[in-house]
């Protein structure tokens, strides 16, 4: 940012929680708004049923009431132009 003529330039990680509904929900309408919507909508109804119990599955540990909830970091780039 400096090159690009900032000044005061500052970096700072931030973590929040992220919250988002029952998995089983959420997976399939998710991914139809992702670059693999293509994909998932190929795949047979036993195979879309499979890949979101395997997601639900695996996000288990991040079960938070009725969805999930886990840890999302960003960096936070400022500066003054």
């Amino acid at each position: 940012m400096m090159q690009a003529g900032f000044r005061d330039v500052k970096i700072v990680c931030r973590t929040c929680t992220a919250r988002l509904p029952a998995v089983g929900d959420f997976i399939l309408r998710h991914l139809a708004a992702t670059p693999v919507a293509h994909m998932v909508e190929a795949l047979s109804d036993s195979a879309r049923k499979a890949l979101s119990e395997d997601a639900a599955t695996t996000l288990r540990p991040y079960a938070d009431g009725d969805g999930i909830a886990f840890p999302e970091t960003a960096n936070v780039l400022t500066g003054i132009r």
